[in-house]
């Protein structure tokens, strides 16, 4: 009722910490890609919760029980944190967190209007100015300018948007699903939806189901 249950699925299990609420450990992120980021980009640290450094730095006597997959890093983005359950409503507080939920950020403006750039002759130095924007920002100053290319601004949607759900859908559109994901069991198939019954039943014949 009004909350959002994301925050409990990947909390920290059976947290001590003071900042954190406990939760139930799904979702852990990659050590891989926590060490991908430059250790001079804020977003390294700001989006994803390294339980060792945040007990080095913040909070000695944090502790946590490891679940399932367990990497020691967590999405602080969406965490559970101590207060954001107050005035909640609804049966259970653990499943109402009044987190915000990133829908659209400037730094997607700035990407997309990047990557668009590229495509358009003459345009190409307003990609640079756009992607060096985001980077800026996450940098703290300019002297972390890359390349705009392609790649190079994929990547930068990889780290700007880590764990808002953006990864997938760009490997998707970029047709590298298949190449990245496949280790995992990801076939072309799934990047199609189910057509519901209730829908084809409204078309009279009009629309048939998904053949994948």
């Amino acid at each position: 009722m009004g909350g959002t249950i994301y925050p409990q699925l990947i909390g920290i299990n059976a947290s001590s910490g003071q900042d954190f609420t406990s939760g139930w450990g799904f979702e852990p992120v990659l050590k891989s890609f926590y060490d991908s980021y430059d250790n001079s980009d804020k977003r390294k640290n700001g989006g994803i919760l390294n339980f060792d450094y945040y007990k080095a730095t913040v909070r000695p006597s944090a502790t946590y029980t490891p679940r399932y997959q367990n990497t020691g890093y967590f999405n602080l983005k969406y965490i559970g944190r101590t207060g954001y359950t107050s005035n909640y409503t609804g049966q259970f507080k653990e499943l109402n967190f009044r987190n915000n939920l990133r829908v659209f950020r400037f730094a997607e403006t700035l990407l997309i209007a990047s990557e668009l750039a590229l495509k358009v002759p003459g345009e190409e130095v307003n990609a640079q100015v756009y992607l060096d924007r985001v980077r800026e920002r996450a940098f703290g100053n300019n002297t972390n300018s890359i390349a705009a290319t392609v790649e190079n601004i994929l990547e930068e949607n990889h780290k700007e948007f880590a764990l808002e759900g953006h990864r997938y859908w760009d490997l998707i559109r970029t047709g590298n699903a298949e190449a990245v994901l496949g280790y995992k069991g990801y076939t072309p198939n799934k990047k199609y939806f189910p057509i519901p019954q209730s829908e084809i039943d409204k078309s009279f014949g009009t629309l048939t189901p998904n053949k994948y």
